[in-house]
């Protein structure tokens, strides 16, 4: 071969190594040295729980880490709650974001004086007609109506707390990739949540950089600029739903909560329109009928039979069980009391009113048991180092919303598909009308604590708080060890319950008249945070669950 040939060859082999180089490079995934994440780079790793006087429960540690580093920076629980708000829009699709809604109660220790309540749901279109599901969001609205009355740092350096992990991207968590693959099949792909056919997957990292825009043209424009430019462009998007007016009209509600008094505690919730009136109704019915030894909720020993008629039953247990039974049948009957044109009225909490009502009652509850969609919520709850606190509630209503997902990075709600097909209901849709919506995030305020506390699950969240709270105010155990214990509901004739079940439990369930049914990675058992401030030695207690149980 002449020495002109093996230069031709040499030179062929070198531009073909340089060009694969070049493709190889143009069209790998990102690699990313997971320690230079921003989510990684604001984690406290010197941060010892038992040593602090603030915390934040949520079920996303990045979400839980904007919180702490606000508040460890000189934030209140409201600041920390708007950076834990948007961080969960960035890293928690399915459940909120910027076209959504929500509640945020707060909370400053002050005795009798009720908790502030800052309610900014979806709100049908002043053309509203029944097909409609998108509502306008109050999210951004509400959250910064809620700092500005209650937040001392800038909103602009609470905002930039966030923006690094829409515009350098986060790690995607199992959480995210199940939803993913479980509720995406009807969705927009056109996202940063998809490749093509494909979901993100865990450990993969998604950048978000029309979503970080949008965020940037809120922390220097405020609130107005999602409302006015933003407003108009997501019209356009959904086929004018919800119009430029629609958007422009939208105020938060401010308004007081509802509330009660149980075990030596005042239980505040959110009112009218949200659920807390009807989880609060458990508490007044269990203090009714099973008012006396706490009851131990791990149960009775796996082994042990339970007579129904025996009232006597170790610890209550009985009484304890058919409490949570009925009040989520009556929940069922009563629900029409939560609607978007009524005020919310005390006799609803009256024990002369719930205990005529339980006597008209059976044990079915006839909620659709097979609808998950409605239990993609996101609570979270957040304790300052005043004491302040803060419980709070955003959502979409389904996994990802109506699944239509907007050009600014964010996806819609369909929050009016809660509302009711009866026109006989007060809950029947109508124009700039908000639907009934379960949310109850809750404060209780004791002689010597307060805690924030609450969970998504639809229509299940009174009955999964009611089971945590009446566990944990008897003095079953620890928060984190109420909040582990197995849960069930009952639809139908049929009681669903958690594969940590006692069998004594189970009997009981049968013993009852039901039918049983074990379930697994169901979203309906909810995920409950909670966080609790201690008075006398200003310590705080957090309690939080996996998004996933």
């Amino acid at each position: 071969m002449s020495i002109y040939n093996k230069k031709t060859l040499i030179a062929i082999l070198l531009l073909t190594i340089i060009i694969s180089f070049i493709f190889f490079i143009a069209t790998k995934e990102d690699n990313y040295n997971k320690d230079e994440l921003y989510e990684n780079k604001i984690a406290d790793h010197d941060q010892n729980p038992s040593d602090e006087n603030y915390g934040v429960a949520s079920n996303n540690p990045i979400a839980s880490r904007v919180g702490e580093k606000i508040i460890k920076d000189g934030g209140n629980a409201v600041d920390a709650s708007m950076g834990v708000s948007y961080a969960l829009a960035i890293t928690e699709p399915h459940s909120s974001g910027l076209g959504g809604g929500g509640a945020m109660l707060a909370y400053d220790g002050k005795p009798n004086v009720a908790p502030k309540q800052w309610q900014y749901k979806d709100i049908s279109s002043f053309k509203y007609d029944e097909k409609d599901e998108i509502g306008t969001p109050g999210f951004v609205r509400g959250i910064h109506d809620a700092h500005k009355e209650a937040g001392k740092m800038d909103e602009e350096k609470i905002l930039n707390y966030v923006i690094p992990l829409a515009e350098e991207g986060f790690e995607v968590d199992s959480e995210l990739e199940r939803s993913l693959k479980l509720y995406g099949s009807d969705v927009d792909r056109d996202s940063p949540f998809f490749e093509g056919d494909k979901t993100k997957r865990e450990g993969e990292v998604v950048k978000q950089p029309e979503l970080a825009k949008t965020i940037k043209g809120i922390r220097d424009h405020g609130p107005d600029y999602f409302y006015d430019k933003v407003g108009e462009s997501v019209s356009d998007q959904v086929d004018e739903e919800i119009t430029e007016k629609d958007f422009n009209s939208y105020k938060t509600t401010k308004k007081e909560p509802v509330s009660t008094d149980y075990l030596n505690t005042k239980v505040y919730s959110a009112s009218n329109p949200l659920g807390g009136t009807l989880m609060l109704q458990g508490l007044e019915i269990d203090e009714a009928t099973n008012n006396q030894v706490p009851q131990n909720t791990q149960s009775a020993p796996e082994n042990e039979q339970i007579d129904p008629n025996n009232q006597t039953t170790p610890n209550n247990r009985l009484d304890y069980i058919t409490g949570i039974l009925k009040s989520r049948a009556l929940m069922y009957r009563n629900r029409d009391i939560v609607n978007g044109q009524d005020e919310d009225y005390d006799e609803y909490l009256s024990q002369d009113y719930l205990l005529g009502k339980l006597n008209e009652v059976n044990f079915e509850s006839n909620f659709n048991t097979n609808n998950v969609d409605n239990t993609s919520t996101t609570h979270f709850v957040v304790v300052d180092k005043e004491g302040k606190v803060t419980s709070t509630t955003n959502t979409l209503s389904s996994f990802f919303g109506s699944g239509e997902f907007m050009k600014e990075g964010f996806y819609m709600n369909n929050s009016l598909s809660n509302f009711s097909s009866d026109p006989l209901s007060p809950n029947h849709g109508g124009k700039h009308k908000t639907p009934r919506s379960y949310t109850a995030p809750s404060i209780v305020v004791g002689p010597d604590y307060y805690m924030g506390i609450g969970t998504p699950g639809g229509n299940k969240i009174p009955t999964t708080t009611n089971e945590v709270l009446i566990d944990y105010l008897k003095g079953n155990g620890t928060l984190q060890e109420s909040i582990d214990k197995p849960r069930f509901y009952n639809d139908g004739g049929t009681v669903f319950y958690e594969n940590a079940m006692s069998k004594a439990d189970v009997s009981i369930f049968k013993s009852l008249g039901f039918k049983v049914e074990e379930k697994r990675n169901d979203p309906n058992f909810g995920s409950v945070q909670a966080a609790l401030y201690n008075k006398n030695d200003k310590t705080v207690e957090i309690g939080h669950d996996v998004g996933n149980r």
